[in-house]
């Protein structure tokens, strides 16, 4: 919510790489600018990385320094415990979670729809984003943003 308050007037929002890809193909955004969304979507995703690493850094080094116990801080990790899930179920889990905040975006910002104001887009889609972390947690950590995994 509050990425979408900052970057709102700037890009439209667009702080996830899967979004961003979605709109140009649905004609929401131009394709021009998907370089440039995407390459800004990573390097913000980077230097947050390196803002949480100084912010963990007395954690990490109580871990004596392995990022093996950490590292669901920088990025998410399927679910380890008595089962696996499949791979199959991992790509489901992610492609379902991004569809789903589609929805919700392209719900929420479509003047023919609801017409909801704009001052609630950002708490709509921070409350539905909420909610996919809340429901797609277990498999795989809910890493529907490509920019989280990849760019750290």
């Amino acid at each position: 919510m509050i990425g979408i308050l900052v970057s709102g007037n700037v890009s439209g929002g667009h702080l996830n790489p899967a979004v961003t890809l979605s709109m140009a193909v649905l004609r929401k955004c131009a394709w021009i600018q998907v370089p440039i969304y995407m390459l800004a979507q990573y390097l913000g995703a980077f230097l947050a990385s390196a803002v949480l690493y100084g912010i963990y850094a007395d954690g990490i080094n109580g871990a004596g320094g392995k990022i093996d116990g950490t590292a669901g801080i920088f990025a998410s990790y399927p679910y380890s415990g008595d089962w696996q899930p499949s791979a199959a179920t991992l790509a489901f889990d992610q492609i379902l979670g991004t569809a789903l905040l589609l929805i919700i975006i392209l719900a929420v910002t479509d003047d023919k729809n609801m017409n909801v104001s704009s001052g609630l887009v950002p708490l709509l889609i921070g409350l539905g984003l909420a909610a996919i972390h809340n429901s797609f947690g277990l498999n795989a950590g809910s890493a529907i943003n490509p920019a989280r995994d990849f760019s750290p």
